[in-house]
């Protein structure tokens, strides 16, 4: 089964002129852009686009010059894939301009975003996903329990930059948060600048707070050039409000969030395979966040979102890498934090989880799956 690396060797010296971009580049761009290519890139829309392949042997090399994890969560493949790509003459005609990125604690936010240029002009914008940082998971939690999260009004002014800077068509992608956050863009920009979007490529990017966002004539609009790509185990992108556009693809991982790694993704040549839907226990973690999305009120959200900031806080480490040399020490802070909070706060978040076990019975049930022991029983089994 072929994935982003066999798709790079076999198209990677059919030029972009006598193979226009695929739904297989979107995804690779997607892919690599984990590589934090902040580091060799100004952000700034002023600055001198630079040569993709000079980007990446530049960074390559001062990573240390040898195919390295980024973090706990991303594997091998993104710094492989740089490399590979330099040397073929497709990815070699792109350059890339304009990475910006954020991270702050609190409020949280992990942020990245970056234009690839085609050959043609157009450009090809990618907002990276969740990393390493437990800032990026704590943003992804916000995007349930908040209306909206900081790297939205980001992304959102970055395009507006891009479509000031580039006259060319536009394409946005990204995956998991990334997706999110590419399909927020786009329904919240300009009339202008959505009509110059070309394509939306959303990579199992989770949904939304709620479901105001995509009734909007804004996400009709974009509807055309829109494509939602979900492994058929998808977990990720079965979460909150999102969309029903969405087209299942094969994958070499057999469950759930193990599929959500696109090195894992199944290609076709230049498409991703298809699947005719995707499985029970993705559809049942659909209904059970529906079901969530559709009872949790503001106050239990504000609840959960102080309470979890303050054992983050307790953790006192950046990256899941961090907690993973220290974790006892890490597991003691977070207790610690949770412990000194207030009685009624963690009242009120126990009896919001108690709530959710019921759901997540319910969610089984209508799924038609086997019988799940709650969460209850699990914790306290003998």
């Amino acid at each position: 089964m072929a994935n982003s690396r066999d798709y790079i060797i076999e198209y990677g010296n059919v030029t972009f002129e006598d193979y226009p971009f695929t739904e297989a580049d979107a995804l690779t761009l997607a892919q690599i852009f984990y590589m934090p290519y902040e580091k060799v890139i100004s952000p700034s829309f002023d600055a001198q686009p630079v040569n993709f392949s000079d980007a990446s042997i530049e960074l390559f090399n001062m990573m240390g010059g040898k195919y390295q994890k980024l973090g706990l969560m991303i594997p091998k493949d993104a710094s492989k894939n740089i490399m590979l790509m330099s040397s073929r003459k497709r990815f070699s005609a792109m350059k890339i301009a304009a990475v910006e990125e954020l991270l702050e604690q609190n409020p949280a936010v992990q942020y990245a975003a970056g234009t690839f240029l085609l050959p043609d002009g157009t450009a090809v914008i990618v907002f990276r996903g969740t990393d390493d940082t437990l800032a990026g998971w704590k943003e992804d939690l916000d995007i349930f329990i908040r209306k909206g999260i900081p790297s939205y009004g980001y992304a959102d002014e970055y395009l507006k930059k891009a479509a000031g800077k580039f006259d060319g068509n536009i394409i946005l992608c990204g995956h998991s948060k990334g997706g999110n956050v590419a399909l927020h863009a786009a329904i919240k920009c300009s009339k202008e600048i959505r009509a110059r979007i070309s394509g939306i490529y959303n990579f199992d990017g989770p949904g939304f707070h709620n479901s105001s966002v995509l009734n909007t004539a804004a996400y009709d609009e974009i509807k055309p050039v829109y494509h939602h790509f979900v492994p058929y185990g998808s977990m990720i992108g079965m979460m909150l409000a999102h969309d029903y556009d969405y087209t299942a693809c094969a994958n070499k991982m057999p469950i759930g969030l193990l599929q959500h790694d696109l090195g894992q993704w199944v290609l076709n040549g230049s498409e991703l395979e298809r699947v005719q839907d995707t499985d029970r226990l993705s559809k049942a973690t659909d209904i059970l966040f529906a079901n969530i999305c559709n009872s949790v009120d503001p106050d239990t959200c504000r609840a959960v979102d102080e309470l979890v900031s303050k054992v983050i806080e307790g953790i006192d480490k950046i990256t899941l890498t961090e907690f993973s040399k220290m974790p006892v020490d890490a597991v003691k802070g977070g207790i610690a934090a949770y412990k000194a909070a207030a009685p009624e706060l963690k009242k009120q978040v126990s009896g919001a989880l108690g709530g959710i076990t019921k759901k997540i019975s319910d969610a089984a049930k209508s799924a038609k799956l086997p019988d799940i022991p709650s969460i209850t029983s699990l914790l306290y089994a003998d």
